[in-house]
């Protein structure tokens, strides 16, 4: 099932955002589609996903009740980059608790808000 929620949002004339993912938009379309082709085994955290983690991934994908998942969903998996869209002391530090609960060297890379704003100005001006 895809395409479910293009069609939803065409049925109540709403747009998204351009773009296959934040992670995408944060880095920048260039510089994220390096960082994919040179290092195809990056995990990324936002600022949302780091303060999120233990709620979204430990919790959400049941890692907190079956450890030995941790290995088959991020096994394959050679760095943690965290685009920080605001620098935040407690949030690099629970970006470096989650790279040692994950066994990942972290990146952190100070992004703001990448290019949201110019696809939030597209969706304005549309």
């Amino acid at each position: 099932m895809t395409g479910k929620l293009d069609s939803l949002l065409e049925e109540v004339g709403a747009s998204r955002l351009r773009g296959p993912h934040c992670y995408e938009m944060y880095a920048g379309t260039e510089r994220f589609e390096e960082i994919a082709e040179a290092r195809p085994g990056t995990f990324f955290l936002t600022d949302w996903l780091v303060r999120n983690f233990d709620r979204a991934v430990i919790k959400g994908l049941g890692l907190d009740r079956e450890p030995e998942l941790k290995s088959m969903v991020f096994g394959n998996y050679e760095a943690l980059l965290f685009l920080r869209q605001v620098p935040n002391p407690r949030l690099a530090v629970k970006a470096r608790e989650i790279a040692d609960y994950l066994g990942l060297p972290l990146e952190i890379s100070d992004v703001g808000l990448g290019e949201l704003e110019d696809r939030l100005a597209e969706l304005i001006d549309a």
